[in-house]
This record gives structure tokens, sequence and C-alpha cells, in this order.
């Protein structure tokens, strides 16, 4: 049995549904063990009738994407379903998931949402295949890469726009491609590749790389003591390019817990991709977290350390029967025991 659904509208984004009440993005890209989750609004009267869940697989994916876009209407068939079950309306707004399980295979999936007589509609894309759109003014770079392994992945056709498709040819390139970007329409570009496609989106703020940097915060110690020296290290990760930052200042700010800023120095990255700086503390210091901002340019990163006094631990935890090695198949028994300083066995631990 073969049915035919025609959609008006295909956008990546939040839409009411015809049935008013099941809020979910009609195309959707899951990756790796990724769930999948969105929200139910219903009124009083409409409680006990629950929502009829239906997944079919989808032999390619991508051609429906192009079909929709050409309103050439999407067919999928209920023989090759994947699950199905009601999902019960306990409030009148529910969030719900779909387990990543359901997509247990990359490839296409087609998802009936029934609710009554009426039905919701959304295709599924399971891929491994990340990527990025770098805006470079004029040109646009693509680098696509594997998101289990991290390993650079060749792709082949590229194909833009959301009111009509535009097959820009095939490229078949590695690493990073370099493409005009008055080619492109809608912001979007969609790749066909050897492990699986990607649907990816122009960012302007990544031209500048603002939203692809990651830091990574280091201190000395987990929880500093008032007469303590603050420590720490910053490393700034530039995941386009994917190198640390070696060059430029970051602002570097500490505040205590009464909002008073105790440091504010600029400094400059070194060699090894981060910076180091310090601060020392005093007796007198007011306890609790500490901010530490460190601005790159337009981007703002934010940590916090812990000054407080020593506390003894109120109790001690013990192991019994442990062996340093263990054979392979073999399951480790050992008993465990938690005492107060004052003998008392430790309870619901």
């Amino acid at each position: 049995m073969r049915r035919l659904v025609f959609l008006t509208v295909f956008v990546l984004g939040f839409f009411l549904s015809a049935f008013s009440y099941i809020y979910m993005d009609d195309f959707n890209v899951v990756g790796p063990n990724e769930d999948y989750s969105f929200h139910i609004y219903t009124s009083e009267d409409k409680l006990d009738t629950p929502v009829e869940l239906n997944v079919y697989r989808l032999s390619d994916p991508f051609k429906a994407y192009l079909d929709y876009l050409s309103e050439d209407g999407l067919h999928y068939s209920t023989s090759k379903q994947v699950v199905s079950y009601n999902i019960q309306l306990e409030s009148t707004w529910q969030r719900e998931t779909v387990p990543a399980n359901i997509f247990g295979e990359t490839g296409g999936y087609f998802m009936v949402l029934q609710h009554g007589d009426e039905k919701q509609y959304a295709i599924f894309e399971k891929t491994n295949i990340n990527g990025v759109v770098v805006d470079l003014g004029e040109m646009i770079r693509i680098k696509v890469w594997n998101a289990l392994t991290g390993e650079p992945v060749e792709f082949g056709d590229v194909y833009t726009g959301k009111e009509g498709d535009i097959h820009l040819g095939s490229i078949n390139s590695v690493l990073s491609t370099n493409l005009s970007k008055d080619k492109i329409k809608g912001e979007r570009v969609f790749l066909k590749t050897p492990e699986g496609n990607a649907y990816l989106t122009i960012d302007p703020e990544t031209e500048t790389g603002i939203r692809n940097l990651k830091m990574v915060f280091l201190s000395d110690k987990p929880i500093y003591r008032p007469g303590d020296e603050i420590k720490a290290r910053a490393y700034l990760f530039d995941r386009v390019r994917s190198r640390f930052i070696t060059s430029g200042e970051a602002t570097c700010t500490i505040t205590d817990p009464m909002g008073t800023a105790i440091y504010n120095e600029s400094i400059s990255f070194d060699e090894s991709g981060g910076f180091a700086f310090g601060h020392p503390t005093v007796e007198e210091a007011v306890r609790g977290h500490y901010d530490v901002r460190i601005q790159y340019g337009e981007r703002t990163f934010y940590r916090y350390i812990e000054l407080a006094d020593y506390q003894k631990p109120p109790f001690t935890v013990e192991t019994e029967g442990f062996k340093d090695v263990y054979g392979l198949g073999e399951s480790p028994r050992f008993s465990v025991s938690a005492t107060y300083y004052f003998g008392q066995m430790v309870s619901q631990a």
C-alpha cells in the first residue's frame, strides 16, 4: 500500500501543525546516539485520546526533500514500518522524546503522528556526517567529517535552495572546498557523500569563527583555600580550522562573590595555544564562587573557581575484598563501608 502526502510548507524550524497542538520540525537531521524531542499541546477534553506514533523507512530522504521542494509530493510505504506505539497524554502540555535507537541505521525515516482523524508528518535523516559552512565574504568554505571518527569525508554532489533545488555539480573534494557565495540560495547547502548526507546552513558568524571556538580551562586545584594563589590556564580551539589560537590577546576578569572585580588583565596567547594567569588571595578573602570571564573578540567564556575554608570530611569510606588484578571475564566483588568519625555507620548511602 502506498500513500501520497503533500505538504505546503517545508522549512527548517518550528511550525504549528494542522490540528494545532503538536509542535515539531517537518524535516529533521539526527546524528549518532541523538534523541528527538517535540511538544504536544492540547485541551483537557482530549487527554483521554492517545497520540499514535508510526515510523517508516524512506529509501532516499534526500530525494524526498527535493520532491518537497519541487512540490512533487512524498511517497512512502507503510510496509516498511520501524515502530508503532501510543503516547498517553497526561497533561495539556507534554514533552515527548523519540529515543535514538528508533533511528538505528543511517538513512531516511518518515514519522506519522495521528490523534483522532488528524495527522502530522515529519521526515528524518539519520546521518553520521557533520560539517560546517564558513562565510568568507564572497566565498564560502565547506568542510565535512564523520561524526563518529572525526575523519574528513569526501563529498560529491552539492545542492542548494529552498524553493527549488540547484545542482552545483560534483566536486569530489576532501577536507574543504570553496564555492562562490552568490550560488547559494536560501543560505543552505546539501551534500551527498559516500558515507551519508549532510545538511548545512551558512552562519554569518562563522566568518570570524565566533561560534566555532571552544575553551579548555584548567586550574591547579579544585578548591582554593584563603591565602592560596589562584593559578589557571586557558586554551581556545578553533574547530573550523582544527587548531589552537596562538596569536592575539584575551581579556581575563575574576570577580568575587560580592561582584567586585579583583583581577582584570589582557594576556597574549603563547605558542602552545593558550595563556596562563594567576592571582593571590588573602586570609580575609570572601568565601564562595569566583566568576572567571574570558573575552576573546566578540566571544565571552565563563568559568568559576571556589574559595573555601578547609572542612574535615564527616565520614570515612573503606573497601574490603578488592583485588589489584582481575582475570578476563571475572566479576569484581568487594564490600564498601562508610563510618562517621564518631563511630556510627552511615545509613541510606
